[in-house]
């Protein structure tokens, strides 16, 4: 039996199974507020669905966040853009592609 959402995906010695991705978007404050979760394929990128869990987050508990951050994964102009434009101060380190191997 197979499952038609997994993907296969090599794991650290491990390996090649089926698997998903899971990603989370917490509150970066003393608390560390899972606010929201969702799982995917693992072929989905980390960051792409970082934005639509960011607005539904915002409209479901009425929050507006003054900053978000994240590693060089969400370093993305059309995220740090979105964030921009809407008046969310974004901190993520940008990639060197020049200097990656």
């Amino acid at each position: 039996m197979s499952d038609p959402d997994a993907v296969l995906m090599r794991q650290h010695n491990h390996g090649v199974h089926l698997r998903y991705r899971d990603h989370y978007l917490v509150d970066g404050d003393k608390a560390r507020i899972i606010l929201g979760v969702l799982v995917t394929a693992a072929d989905v990128m980390e960051n792409m669905p970082f934005l639509d869990m960011l607005w539904r987050a915002c409209f479901r508990w009425k929050i507006w966040p003054r900053t978000a951050t994240g590693d060089t994964t969400y370093g993305a102009v059309e995220i740090i853009r979105a964030l921009e434009d809407a008046g969310i101060r974004a901190y993520v380190p940008l990639t060197d592609w020049d200097k990656r191997t």
